[in-house]
């Protein structure tokens, strides 16, 4: 992609837009700036691509472990969510062994009613709250 074209494409903000008009600087150093904010927008998305690549599955499956999607009957199989989280298990060393206990564990999240095991009898959206409490 040509660097002019997608220079123009990228949303500087409002701010920035309008600092740069009000500026006193030629059109030159406008364009010397706007590139040099391309060029560090640019090394960062890549930076971050890099370090973020392999956990966007995790962060992306991490919604199925909310309590009101892993307690709905109907959910997302076990097996296409838990390769994202084997590491979770790595006191077991073999990975059929990892998965059927993570399996198990899930799958018996529906064998409780989770309604009477919370004082006010009713399960909390919050993750953190609920999984506290499953982990206890």
């Amino acid at each position: 992609m040509n660097t002019a074209f997608a220079m123009n494409r990228v949303k500087y903000g409002d701010k920035f837009h309008y600092e740069l008009t009000r500026s006193r600087v030629s059109e030159q150093e406008k364009h010397n700036i706007k590139q040099r904010c391309y060029d560090f927008l640019h090394v960062a998305k890549n930076q971050l691509e890099k370090r973020l690549n392999h956990d966007i599955d995790t962060i992306g499956n991490l919604k199925y472990f909310d309590p009101k999607m892993c307690l709905k009957q109907l959910r997302k199989p076990f097996p296409s969510i838990s390769a994202t989280f084997d590491h979770l298990t790595d006191d077991i060393t073999n990975a059929s062994r990892k998965t059927s206990l993570l399996q198990i564990q899930y799958d018996k999240l529906l064998s409780v009613d989770w309604t009477q095991e919370f004082a006010d009898g009713e399960v909390p959206s919050d993750a953190v709250t609920f999984w506290a409490y499953v982990h206890n």
